[in-house]
């Protein structure tokens, strides 16, 4: 619990702890319930987190409980960049707890094996600087237009009871625009 707390200590966002209360993987849809909803300040798009990175957002929010969407859902995307250079991309979701993909990368991007992925802060709904994950593959076909890069979560997907919702998605927004 004190690892999930810390994990955003050292940001001044609104948080409060979730509990995992089911999870939905069938059918290549990711999603789990938690027991916070909007009685309790949580809105559809609050972004929810482990102590590891990202596990998601809110996709739909009821009164006690809350509908979180998972990173690797195969109808999910997440703005990053790289940490080591920078390089933006889209994360998108495969269906699969295993891993993401980086969307549209050409084949010269500056990419290696172990680079970090997090979140850039743009498209205003993920704060930036947020582990997504490593990056463990890259696929360079010649005959392609893009690299086929996989991406391992940084958050403990099958893992987690505990998780923090942030809360102040404007505050998020400003953050990571200060960031940039």
């Amino acid at each position: 619990m004190r690892k999930l707390l810390g994990s955003s200590s050292s940001r001044d966002e609104k948080v409060q702890i979730a509990e995992i209360i089911s999870v939905d993987l069938g059918r290549g849809s990711m999603n789990m319930v938690i027991n916070k909803g909007l009685s309790d300040g949580v809105q559809s798009g609050d972004v929810v987190i482990d102590d590891s990175g990202v596990v998601g957002q809110i996709s739909r929010a009821g009164t006690h409980t809350s509908l979180v969407l998972l990173i690797t859902d195969k109808d999910h995307a997440t703005p990053i960049q790289v940490r080591r250079n920078g390089l933006r991309a889209v994360a998108g979701g495969t269906g699969s707890l295993e891993h993401l993909i980086l969307e549209n990368l050409p084949q010269s991007s500056d990419l290696q094996v172990g680079d970090v992925v997090e979140t850039s802060g743009l498209a205003g709904r993920f704060p930036y600087g947020y582990a997504i994950g490593k990056i463990v593959d890259i696929q360079k076909d010649q005959t392609a237009v893009f690299a086929s890069v996989r991406v391992t979560p940084a958050a403990k997907l099958s893992q987690s009871r505990y998780l923090l919702v942030l809360n102040d998605r404007q505050q998020n927004i400003e953050i990571g625009q200060k960031k940039l």
